[in-house]
């Protein structure tokens, strides 16, 4: 697999921490939310879980492929932060995942 160019990772390493934590904090905010027991309501109730979870997961995606966070592009607060949210998300999609 070809490396992202090092702007391009710079800006990905700026952009993702916001982004990231927008939608673990979202997701947390909605998934606590009482479940109606209307079934429309529960379907798209449950299907706006799954597009939340499915958000997160591109997330930590993108950050692997960018391999994020790096030393040399981010302070060690930066660094930090960004290791934080990517274990938060990680936690996050283990809560939601079934085991078969």
């Amino acid at each position: 697999m070809p490396k992202i160019e090092v702007m391009t990772r710079k800006q990905i390493a700026e952009f993702l921490p916001k982004a990231l934590e927008a939608a673990i904090v979202s997701y947390q905010l909605f998934s606590d939310k009482s479940v109606s027991e209307d079934a429309d309501k529960f379907k798209k109730y449950h299907g706006a879980c799954k597009v939340a979870i499915a958000h997160i997961e591109l997330l930590l995606k993108l950050a692997k492929l960018a391999d994020l966070p790096d030393d040399e592009i981010e302070s060690e607060n930066e660094r930090d932060i960004l290791l934080g949210l990517i274990e938060n998300g990680r936690k996050e999609l283990d809560c939601y995942k079934i085991d078969g």
